[in-house]
């Protein structure tokens, strides 16, 4: 298999950045394509997805404001038409 990094030693100080160089950033550099493609299809979908769900929210929202609207006019044409009671003093 290939070489065993079990006992391997830091190239590099605690607080320090290793080098591009260095075998075991070498071998991380598979691991670093993954995370590009990964992020570049996560991205794509969560666009995707919140576009969607955007639009359907949209229509959603103007379907309940058009409701509202309908029965706003309902209310004002039984205000129109109602008569007022006679007002009775007891």
């Amino acid at each position: 298999r290939g070489g065993s990094l079990a006992n391997y030693k830091l190239s590099w100080s605690l607080l320090s950045a290793p080098t591009a160089t260095d075998p075991l950033i070498m071998r991380l550099s598979g691991v670093k394509k993954l995370w590009e493609y990964q992020l570049t299809l996560a991205t794509f979908i969560l666009t995707f997805f919140l576009s969607q769900a955007f639009g359907y929210w949209q229509k959603v929202y103007d379907t309940t404001r058009k409701i509202q609207g309908r029965i706003n006019d309902f209310c004002m044409l039984l205000m129109m038409g109602a008569e007022r009671g006679v007002d009775t003093e007891e």
